[in-house]
């Protein structure tokens, strides 16, 4: 028996959006296979893309960097950890660099006044990150945006979120310097992470 497509309902079809205190109830009831790296962006659940070996050093290398260079004591790398933007939104950033906690965010995840830099390396996602990740972090007025363009060889800098956007970015190509606007003793250049 052969089944007929189902026809595309989507305009008659109304969405249940989740929030982040429902996504992490539905989370903790191992809904979600342990190994699936899923975001809440505003109210719906979707799954990250899978990246490539060259996305992963690439994260790597810039976590790396960080560490060995980030000596303030007034501030912590958050490796791919979750933050809340808003009730219906819950990313997990590649980095990001928060005002430091003494409980390290063991009590709940960093907030947008939190956040001094968040860094996403982008390959097969480098739209998604563009557009649906760029927005959010408009939203909630992340200060300093950098995407690592892995299939252009640069870094997009966006600074000074302006309502629902951000600015033109910069571009950073190789032998470019990149200094986070808030971490001016940060200092590096996209030949130490373009690859």
């Amino acid at each position: 028996m052969d089944l007929q497509p189902i026809p595309d309902l989507a305009g008659s079809l109304s969405e249940r959006r989740f929030t982040v205190a429902e996504f992490e109830a539905i989370s903790a009831a191992g809904v979600f296979a342990l190994d699936e790296r899923l975001e809440l962006v505003q109210g719906k659940i979707v799954s990250v893309l899978p990246a490539s070996p060259l996305y992963h050093s690439t994260r790597n290398t810039i976590n790396q960097w960080l560490v060995r260079h980030t000596t303030d004591d007034a501030v912590q790398i958050i490796n791919r950890g979750a933050l809340d933007l808003a009730d219906d939104s819950q990313p997990q950033p590649d980095l990001t660099i928060v005002q430091a906690r003494p409980d390290y965010y063991a009590s709940a995840y960093p907030r947008p006044a939190d956040v001094l830099l968040i860094i996403e390396v982008a390959d097969n996602a480098l739209l998604s990150n563009r557009r649906a990740k760029l927005l959010l972090y408009s939203h909630a007025q992340i200060p300093e945006i950098w995407i690592i363009n892995l299939v252009d060889k640069q870094v997009e800098v966006y600074t000074g979120p302006q309502g629902t956007a951000y600015p033109t970015p910069r571009i950073a190509k190789a032998g470019d310097t990149l200094t986070p606007t808030l971490l001016p003793s940060l200092i590096l250049t996209a030949d130490e992470i373009l690859r």
